[in-house]
C-alpha cells in the first residue's frame, strides 16, 4: 500500500461536476437510498437530502411507506417507489435496524458483484465473515463499527482504542480483506483502498452530533452516481475522500452560519485557516445537508 496521503481542495475539485448542457436527471446520476426505519426514520431524510444537495440527478427511496412519507414532507421530487432504470450507487443501512433486512442483503450482493454500492451503519453487519470480499462498496464505519468489523474480518479483537490509536492501520486490514474502499468517520477521516490511503482533515469539530454520518452516506452516493457517466470515472476511494472533505466544509460552513447566516461558503475551502479553532456554534446534521450546495458551488466556482 501506498504511504497515506493528504486530501484537500484540488483533489476534490477533480470529482465534482457541473452538469453539462446535455444532460438529463439520469445523466447527472441516480441514487437509490436503501434507509431508514420506523424506528429511526430521520435517517432516511438526511440521506436524502444529502444525496439531493450533493448533485445527484435523480434520488430514490426504498423503505417502509410511513418513512417515504417523511421523506417526501423535505424532498418532495424523491421517487418512492422500486423498478425503473438501474440505480448507479446505492446507500444501504442508515438507520436500519436489522442486518438481515432484504434491502441490505440485496445490496450486500451488488456490492460483491462490484456494484458501487455504500454500506452505512447496520449494513456493516450484513458483510459475511466468511468470504467478506465487496469490491464495489465503500464501508463507512466510526470507530465503534470498525473495531466490530475488524474484529469479524481480520482475525483478532480489535478495541475502540485500537482503531483510534492506529486508524490507518485498521482501516487498511478491513480494505484489504474486503477489496472495498473504507471511510474510518472522525475529525480525522481515514479513507482506505486495498492499495491506497488518504487522511481528510475536518476543519471543525462541531461535526461530532447525530445523524452526520447519514449525511456522508447520501454524499457519497450522490458523487459516485454523478461520475459514473464521466470518462474518465474517478476511483471510488477518491470520491469517497471528496466526500468526506465536502462534508467538513460543509460542517464548517453550516457552524460559521450561526454566528452569520451569511457567512461566504468560499471561506471554508482553505485547509488552514480554521483547522484548530472553534469557529461558529452548534449545527444539526439537516444544517450539514443544507450546506452542501453550497460548498460545492463555491469548489466549482474556484
Amino acid at each position: 500500500m501506498s504511504p497515506a496521503t493528504s486530501f484537500g481542495l484540488s483533489e476534490a475539485a477533480a470529482c465534482v461536476f457541473a452538469p453539462r448542457p446535455d444532460d438529463h436527471k439520469y445523466r447527472r446520476g441516480l441514487v437509490e437510498l436503501r434507509t431508514g426505519s420506523l424506528a429511526y426514520p430521520g435517517a432516511a431524510v438526511l440521506g436524502a437530502e444529502a444525496a439531493a444537495r450533493g448533485g445527484a440527478g435523480f434520488v430514490r427511496y426504498a423503505g417502509p411507506h410511513a418513512v417515504a412519507s417523511r421523506v417526501l414532507d423535505r424532498r418532495p421530487e424523491t421517487v418512492c417507489a422500486s423498478g425503473g432504470h438501474d440505480a448507479d450507487v446505492v446507500v444501504a443501512g442508515s438507520g436500519v435496524e436489522d442486518p438481515g433486512d432484504p434491502r441490505l442483503v440485496d445490496a450486500v450482493r451488488r456490492a460483491r458483484g462490484g456494484s458501487a454500492t455504500v454500506l452505512d451503519a447496520t449494513a456493516l453487519q450484513a458483510v459475511p465473515t466468511e468470504d467478506p470480499a465487496v469490491p464495489g462498496a465503500v464501508l463507512t464505519p466510526h470507530a465503534g463499527e470498525l473495531a466490530q468489523l475488524a474484529t469479524r474480518l481480520v482475525g483478532r479483537r480489535i478495541r475502540v482504542r485500537d482503531v483510534e490509536g492506529d486508524p490507518e492501520g485498521i482501516a487498511a486490514e478491513v480494505a484489504r480483506a474486503t477489496g472495498a474502499v473504507v471511510v474510518a468517520k472522525g475529525h480525522r477521516t481515514i479513507v482506505a483502498s486495498p492499495d491506497t490511503l488518504a487522511v481528510v482533515v475536518a476543519p471543525t469539530s462541531w461535526l461530532a452530533v447525530a445523524g452526520t454520518g447519514d449525511v456522508l452516506a447520501g454524499l457519497v452516493g450522490a458523487l459516485g452516481a454523478t461520475a459514473a457517466h464521466r470518462d474518465p470515472v474517478p476511483p471510488l476511494a477518491e470520491l469517497a475522500a471528496a466526500a468526506a472533505w465536502l462534508h467538513g466544509r460543509a460542517g464548517a460552513l453550516a457552524a460559521a452560519r450561526v454566528l452569520d447566516p451569511a457567512a461566504p461558503a468560499d471561506d471554508v475551502l482553505d485547509d488552514v485557516s480554521r483547522a484548530h479553532r472553534p469557529v461558529g456554534g452548534p449545527v444539526t446534521a439537516l444544517d450539514v445537508a443544507d450546506a452542501l450546495s453550497g460548498v460545492i458551488a463555491a469548489v466549482l466556482a474556484r
